[in-house]
């Protein structure tokens, strides 16, 4: 299938990051930064973990295995013998969209299908990262277009307050969020936007920018540095929490080196200190500060570093989802001035229980 003749959710996610960034991502995927794919990799092995738990909670469920139109076939035979649950139920419509839902379910009193997203976050999330409702209503407008009739939504994410006693207990681990007032209210601009979306990628011509030029740095698309070839790599956009108007009005100018920032413009203390510091090339250093801090510090002195494992899926008895949990630690003791360093460390290397009591 060619892969510009489709658009998938995760597709349309990207679309509403940065238009230029999806054109990107279907015409010309190897100036996508890899790093991107690596963390969006890692972000769904941990989803699929959760998603193949959050599947205990329904008995009847049937899974989908194919793909493609073939897991759209599938799907509708499924529907057509009878199934009232189904995993990975796939929808691909006359003009394009195609979406797969972790959970599809008949509710045989109103006649309606209801969709469930699986998140293996703790909470609904609707921060520009994550964008939980519009991933849902995307799959709402995909699925209606494709002719069913979608009733209720839910999201299914995991319950920060639940411990893990022996094993895994899929209905605490798990809360179920109705989000249907939330989608619907959207549903009629998701449904635009997807069209815009699929009407952009099938664009032949390369965008020659992107819309995240007047986005801080944390908002930039992966491809930000690419489609801005003459934005420098430090830039205005680096200057700490440099937003709204200011950095507006420096893109305005066409002002993007740090070392170009107007002497007059108003800015913040931490702001101003680290314009400073970059057109001189001198760091700023309050040695009084400095000397004051040390002058408090009581021997003997300990230097600590540690490390934790946190997994949505929580690893041992007593702990929650995401809980950050110990395993390792590397102390260093300085008894006097002048004294030779101590060195005391643990490292857990059973894994099986927790390992905070021994640590």
């Amino acid at each position: 299938m060619n892969k510009t003749a489709y658009l998938s959710k995760s597709d349309f996610l990207k679309y509403l990051t940065c238009p230029s960034y999806l054109w990107l991502w279907k015409h010309k995927r190897e100036v996508v930064p890899p790093d991107e794919e690596e963390a969006a990799r890692h972000r769904l092995d941990q989803g699929n973990e959760v998603e193949t738990w959050a599947r205990k909670l329904f008995s009847d469920g049937k899974m989908v295995e194919a793909k493609f139109d073939e897991a759209r076939q599938e799907t509708e035979k499924l529907v057509k013998t009878g199934a009232k649950t189904i995993f990975q139920a796939t929808a691909f419509t006359e003009r394009g969209l195609l979406v797969k839902a972790d959970v599809l379910k008949f509710d045989p009193k109103t006649k309606n299908w209801s969709l469930r997203e699986v998140k293996s976050s703790s909470e609904v999330k609707k921060d520009p990262k994550h964008r939980h409702i519009e991933d849902v209503a995307f799959q709402k407008v995909a699925f209606e277009d494709a002719g069913y009739k979608i009733g209720k939504t839910y999201l299914i994410h995991l319950n920060k307050d639940y411990v893990r006693t022996n094993g895994l207990e899929p209905k605490k681990l798990f809360a179920e969020e109705d989000i249907s007032d939330q989608v619907d209210k959207i549903v009629p601009d998701i449904r635009a936007m997807a069209y815009d979306a699929l009407e952009s990628i099938s664009q032949l011509e390369e965008p020659k920018g992107c819309s995240c030029r007047l986005l801080s740095r944390s908002r930039h698309c992966p491809t930000f540095g690419y489609l801005n070839p003459h934005i420098p790599e430090y830039s205005v956009f680096d200057i700490a929490r440099m937003q709204g108007k200011n950095l507006a009005l420096l893109i305005d100018e066409e002002i993007y080196s740090v070392h170009e920032v107007p002497d007059d413009i108003k800015l913040s203390t931490i702001q101003r200190n680290q314009v400073i510091a970059a057109k001189t090339k001198q760091p700023i250093v309050d040695q009084a500060a400095i000397a004051g801090m040390l002058e408090e510090l009581e021997f003997p002195l300990h230097f600590l570093d540690y490390e934790t494992v946190a997994t949505a899926l929580p690893l041992y008895q007593g702990t929650k989802p995401y809980q950050h949990v110990p395993f390792q630690y590397s102390l260093h003791v300085l008894p006097d001035p002048g004294a030779k360093l101590e060195h005391y460390q643990f490292l857990d290397q059973v894994g099986k229980d927790l390992p905070i009591e021994q640590l």
